[in-house]
């Protein structure tokens, strides 16, 4: 249970459609159940090696994996779909951070205006549309909000949070509906934002101030 040591095991089958999986614990009995919005880190391919801990399932007496970490694999990072032409695809590094606070504990001031601000130029460039960005930052704002608002538990929040990026991010960069610059925006930062609640809501703060330098019409 949560708590105990982590517990390893190996993927042994992926549902890529409906976002579960099951893992065959390293010391034997039945498989486990496992959720795509309970991977902490890395990508979700059967027979990689993982790490996680056991927790309750829905029913009684059933047991599901949370906090899982890929070992033996590299993070989960789009890449089918190809710049789009005179388009960048990743982000400048002043437009990427390892913590969005700075040493007196406040909101470091590039999120409000010099990355922001690069980052929608980069989206513009390559090839997003308006109501592109809109899904995207309306489907964060949809935990973001009650997690803002303390009407969320960061745990919860965190499992919308790894459902929003396959379903919203992975997928839609796997189809070609979004560009892969903006799905480095979210690549870049999803272990930061899953690592704290602050992190998660500064992040949704640098979204939202990117979104303001975006626009919301394609005549932008």
């Amino acid at each position: 249970m949560k708590g105990d040591p982590m517990a390893k095991g190996r993927i042994k089958t992926v549902n890529d459609a409906s976002h579960f999986g099951f893992i065959t614990p390293d010391g034997g009995g039945p498989d486990i159940h496992f959720s795509f919005g309970k991977i902490q880190r890395g990508d979700p391919k059967p027979g990689a090696e993982v790490e996680y801990e056991v927790g309750q399932g829905r029913k009684p007496g059933e047991l599901t994996a949370v906090n899982v970490v890929v070992t033996d694999a590299p993070p989960i990072r789009p890449a089918a779909a190809p710049p789009p032409p005179g388009g960048a695809s990743s982000l400048p590094k002043e437009c990427v951070f390892d913590t969005f606070y700075g040493g007196d504990g406040f909101l470091k001031p590039e999120i409000f205006f010099t990355a922001p601000r690069a980052a929608a130029e980069k989206f513009r460039a390559a090839g997003l549309k308006a109501s592109q960005f809109r899904q995207l930052y309306q489907a964060f704002l949809a935990f973001a909000g009650p997690l803002r608002d303390n009407r969320m538990e960061f745990g919860a929040a965190r499992e919308k949070f790894g459902v929003m990026y396959v379903e919203r991010v992975v997928r839609q960069c796997e189809r070609g509906h979004l560009p892969p610059v903006v799905a480095d925006l979210m690549v870049d930062h999803r272990t930061l934002a899953l690592s704290d609640r602050r992190e998660m809501l500064a992040l949704f703060r640098y979204l939202t101030n990117i979104y303001c330098y975006f626009g919301d019409s394609d005549r932008n």
